[in-house]
């Protein structure tokens, strides 16, 4: 019988643990459409003045950002990166891997394995309390309540601030790369939707 009862305990606690493990990613920002396009704009975000940002993640999936200063490249095995020739309507070289999520979901728990959460999770909009847990956000710190990580001159990174330092970082370096500007747009209008839908 205690065994039975070990068992179902067992069970329980690994549902339970998927249950906020997928909570955890649904937080932050809009769910990822059929379409594999991400609508960047709301109050767990922050509304911003020059509207949505239409993100194409299936698009990114496999990218890796081609900065070599960027600081999250070393997440990255460098055994899975390759030079992906140009294919599918793209006329350029980039580098891609299977394993580049932890490139822009750059989170790790406190034993080192990156954990794949919304950006919404560990950053939040300014002025905002965060939902996760201060231990989940930064688990080798001794803060209470949870707050925003911190840049490397301590500066509290929130959600926008984290979107920008995470795509034009990786679109300046793409853009150097041969990648053309209106496919690694570093402007305003070049992401955020004008008026238009786009």
């Amino acid at each position: 019988m205690r065994a039975k009862v070990s068992l179902l305990t067992i069970c329980l606690v690994v549902l339970l643990a998927t249950a906020y493990g997928r909570s955890l990613m649904n937080g932050g920002h809009a769910a990822q459409s059929s379409d594999g396009f991400i609508i960047l704009d709301g109050p767990s975000i922050g509304l911003h003045s020059r509207g949505e940002v239409r993100f194409n993640h299936i698009r990114h999936e496999t990218l890796v950002n081609p900065d070599p200063n960027w600081r999250y490249n070393n997440l990255l095995n460098k055994d899975t990166i390759v030079n992906s020739p140009p294919a599918e309507g793209r006329q350029y070289v980039v580098l891609t891997s299977e394993a580049a999520c932890v490139g822009c979901h750059h989170s790790r728990n406190n034993v080192g394995i990156p954990q794949l959460v919304k950006c919404g999770i560990c950053h939040g909009p300014e002025g905002q309390p965060l939902k996760a847990p201060a231990k989940f956000v930064n688990p080798n710190s001794s803060e209470n309540p949870a707050m925003n990580p911190r840049n490397l001159i301590g500066d509290e990174v929130f959600t926008e601030r984290a979107f920008h330092d995470n795509c034009i970082s990786c679109h300046r370096a793409s853009i150097q790369n041969g990648v053309p500007a209106r496919e690694a747009p570093i402007t305003c209008n070049g992401c955020h939707a004008t008026g238009t839908g786009n």
